[in-house]
């Protein structure tokens, strides 16, 4: 069954607010080397904080069995804060990101690939070789970047959206 249908949006606005979140997957996971290591999990929750520290678990419940979550933090970029989770699958990075929307939004009717996943926009683009999709919440912007291949990095990004959204909806009462 096809949980998603696509449209199509601004392009221009939608990429660069994309860009922030394959930005900071390269400048953590990749550049950084974050990737490369593992947190405990007593390091992930001072890391992340208490607000935050329950999208770890909740990921891990959540994805694959053949996914891990080796490190988890905040971290600023560029001038802005961003919760960062980095999701393995044996080579392959995923990250997901969160930062507060600072007044950036997606445009409501634009020309970029957008799927609607069980009623939430998916905005999704190829970025700096990166699949990037990204999704909103009144408050917050969520990324989910990897070097998947389209079709994994759509199911990946369509299973993990739903669920970081309502949390981050309850995050938001």
């Amino acid at each position: 069954m096809q949980l998603w249908r696509e449209r199509y949006v601004d392009s221009e606005e939608a990429e660069a607010i994309l860009n922030l979140g394959a930005a900071v997957h390269i400048h953590c996971a990749i550049d950084s080397h974050l990737a490369d290591g593992t947190f405990t999990p007593e390091k992930m929750a001072l890391a992340m904080g208490p607000r935050y520290i329950g999208l770890v678990s909740m990921l891990e419940k959540t994805l694959p069995k053949d996914f891990l979550v080796p490190v988890a933090h905040q971290c600023s970029f560029d001038g802005r804060n961003y919760v960062h989770i980095i999701i393995k699958k044996q080579s392959t990075i995923v990250s997901l990101i969160i930062t507060r929307k600072e007044g950036r939004a997606y445009p409501l009717s634009s020309r970029s690939h957008v799927v609607n996943v069980l009623g939430l926009p998916l905005h999704q683009a190829f970025l700096r070789n990166l699949e990037v999709a990204g999704f909103e919440t009144r408050e917050y912007l969520g990324f989910i970047v990897s070097g998947l291949d389209r079709e994994q990095s759509y199911r990946v990004a369509s299973d993990l959206a739903l669920v970081v959204w309502e949390y981050l909806r309850k995050l938001e009462m």
